[in-house]
């Protein structure tokens, strides 16, 4: 897999041995941080899957399984 030189922030497109694109995004120097779930048929699918990451991920709540408990101050209104 290619990337940027620049190695900032990213998401990474690409595709795999079944011509299927997925993301996978990385942190400031190339560390892996998360990748997509699904593979997609096109590259526009793929960037609309990106973009919908952007958007839960801005917004989304920490939820504490071992604990059953919500992360305070973290996405959830008390």
């Amino acid at each position: 897999m290619h990337a940027t030189s620049d190695y900032r922030r990213q998401f990474v497109l690409s595709l795999n041995a079944h011509n299927r694109w997925r993301w996978f995004l990385y942190d400031v120097g190339m560390k892996p941080i998360a990748s997509g779930f699904g593979t997609y048929r096109t590259y526009d699918e793929c960037v609309a899957s990106t973009r919908q990451a952007i958007g839960i991920a801005h917004d989304a709540a920490i939820w504490d399984a071992t604990h059953q408990r919500w992360e305070e101050g973290v996405g959830v209104s008390a």
